[in-house]
């Protein structure tokens, strides 16, 4: 029989016995053309009659369409296909049909947010693959229940455990492929254990799996290709990159990515990888410290966003660049701002996930307004905040769970409590944070979560006045973030620390060692972030050697450096803000200039 026309559609001219909705189903599939496929498919529910193996194909079919839309029907079907592949074959039958429908029904399960019941599922599917065909067999279908609970253990946050699956999965792949094969399951693997290292923060082993997945993509795929999956590797190393303070290599790579996916999907054309792009180029800015030109690429991400999903759709893409847009203006000083983006992002997501759903972005918006409203000043309203957020990662992660955002919750309740002067509360959220992290990294792991914990302890000592157990914290902040990062690496984390080990010393009356690491958080902050950007932590130790050598006696070199922090203030915060820091410069000016008896200039 010719065939010229295909479900009402022109498509190829071929000689096809078997005119059955089924196999031209089949043949739609093959030909990736999904909406043809699912109504044939649905069309042979009514030719199957009392076929149940078929009828069980029909539903997996049928189920994989709707997955691959994230629709919750996907999971209906799966169901239908089980509760029939049970039925004829036995109820504790090992069968790859059965096997195959458990295996579907967690991912659909992990889709819609169940990941405990995802894992049920996939336990059930691996157990079953095993008894088929064996227990050390190298199966697609093993390595695939290996690859998806390390998925599913992944985003309850536990990454040890996901990656000794993905580890498992790596190396079933190269048995099955060869050890020196580049492959796109084995380059897949390599992949998904970098993110889960970066997860866990150690970003050079990450960057070292990500550089192996990206090798064996190029092989695979062509050096010169523009390649969604080569595009994919470049953006997560930004993101690795980044990560270890290093936002310039970071931009590098964002760069490159951009440029890759606009000639993967059009230079003109709204694709969400581009967004993302963009998104990630605003974030690393915003790092530098050029949060104008962050909020550019960020309302360019937005706009796209808005293009591909439409302006008035509550998505979670727009949610989290409207997010980041509130970073950015905090980051400017303008928090009421940014706690206008911050309740839009909020009202969206809540739209999104359900009113009184607790889900990790609602939790993390919570968070961030608390935040903010610490810096407007009004420590009450940001430890309701953080207490809502910390309240809502309990019930995500369960309770007596160690996770790093609850220790980071109790951290930040804690620097809320030490703004308010009660530093016996704040060091005791300060230890519960530092134990938590300790329990989720290792007792004797340098990790940056634990030294900024370590510092915090120390700002706190600080405050109640025990200057020398101050310095004793911050010097094991200091000499953790030096293993952390490199003995003689400049940063991001470290200035900070350098500031408040030479404010103890200035409070200790040691001027002279308070000026020293002053001078190496100043020296710190423009190896990273250029000697002529304006950004709060040269600012700072600006401000902070004017103090120091105005206590020493030597006001002109005090006002010296009061000018060049003020100068840089308000270039990052505009000349006619009114803000806090602004204020304190212009007061230790005029105290300055009074003391060198220019009563004038004191004034103003």
């Amino acid at each position: 029989m010719l065939v010229w026309r295909f479900s009402r559609g022109s498509l190829f001219k071929t000689t096809i016995f078997d005119v059955s909705n089924e196999c031209l189903g089949q043949i739609a599939d093959n030909l990736l053309l999904s909406d043809t496929s699912k109504r044939l498919w649905e069309a042979a529910l009514s030719e199957v009659g009392s076929d149940a193996i078929k009828r069980a194909k029909i539903y997996r079919k049928l189920g994989q369409f709707w997955a691959f839309r994230k629709d919750v029907k996907a999971k209906h079907y799966f169901e239908q296909s089980l509760r029939i592949c049970r039925g004829f074959y036995g109820d504790n039958v090992a069968h790859p049909n059965i096997a195959y429908s458990l295996l579907s029904l967690g991912s659909s399960w992990s889709k819609l947010g169940d990941q405990e019941k995802a894992i049920n599922f996939f336990e059930q599917s691996l157990a079953m693959a095993k008894g088929i065909w064996g227990d050390n067999a190298a199966n697609m279908h093993i390595s695939a229940s290996l690859n998806n609970l390390g998925y599913s253990w992944s985003k309850l946050g536990n990454q040890e455990r996901a990656i000794g699956y993905f580890d498992q999965s790596l190396k079933m792949a190269t048995t099955m492929y060869g050890d020196n094969t580049a492959h796109p399951i084995i380059a897949a693997s390599f992949h998904n254990l970098g993110l889960r290292w970066s997860k866990l923060g150690d970003q050079k082993k990450a960057i070292r799996y990500y550089e192996q997945s990206l090798t064996m993509k190029k092989t695979i795929h062509g050096d010169n290709t523009a390649h969604p999956d080569i595009a994919m590797s470049l953006n997560n190393m930004g993101s690795s990159w980044s990560e270890l303070g290093d936002d310039k290599k970071a931009i590098s790579y964002y760069e490159h990515t951009l440029k890759m996916q606009e000639i993967i999907h059009g230079d003109n054309k709204a694709h969400p990888d581009i967004a993302e792009s963009l998104h990630n180029l605003a974030i690393s800015w915003s790092k530098l410290g050029d949060h104008q030109k962050a909020i550019r690429f960020c309302n360019q991400a937005i706009t796209m966003h808005k293009n591909i999903y439409g302006d008035n759709t509550s998505h979670p893409n727009i949610a989290e660049s409207i997010q980041a847009l509130g970073s950015f203006w905090t980051e400017l000083g303008d928090q009421k701002t940014a706690i206008l983006y911050w309740e839009e992002s909020l009202s969206m997501r809540k739209r999104i996930h359900g009113e009184n759903t607790a889900h990790p972005n609602i939790a993390e918006l919570l968070h961030n307004q608390g935040s903010a409203w610490s810096k407007i000043g009004d420590q009450q309203k940001a430890i309701s905040y953080f207490g809502q957020s910390l309240t809502m990662w309990k019930t995500i992660y369960r309770d007596n769970m160690a996770h790093p955002h609850i220790a980071s919750s109790l951290q930040h309740l804690g620097l809320s409590w030490s703004l308010l002067n009660d530093q016996e509360k704040a060091m005791g959220y300060f230890e519960q944070s530092l134990a938590m992290y300790k329990a989720i990294y290792g007792v004797n792991t340098p990790h940056p979560d634990i030294a900024n914990a370590i510092g915090n302890i120390g700002s706190a000592w600080n405050k109640l006045g025990d200057k020398k157990k101050a310095i004793h914290y911050l010097e094991q902040s200091l000499a953790m973030n030096k293993t952390i990062h490199g003995d003689n690496t400049a940063h991001p984390d470290i200035p900070g620390v350098l500031i408040n080990l030479g404010l103890s010393w200035s409070e200790l009356g040691s001027e002279r060692k308070a000026i020293s690491y002053f001078e190496q958080s100043l020296a710190m902050t423009k190896t990273i972030y250029g000697d002529t950007m304006a950004h709060p932590h040269i600012a700072e130790s600006l401000h902070n050697l004017g103090a120091s050598w105005g206590s020493l006696g030597d006001r002109k070199k005090a006002i010296s450096y009061f000018e060049q922090s003020l100068t840089m203030m308000k270039s990052m915060y505009g000349d006619n803000i009114a803000h806090e820091k602004i204020a304190k410069i212009l007061h230790n000016l005029g105290s300055s200039w009074s003391k060198m008896g220019d009563h004038r200039r004191a004034i103003g």
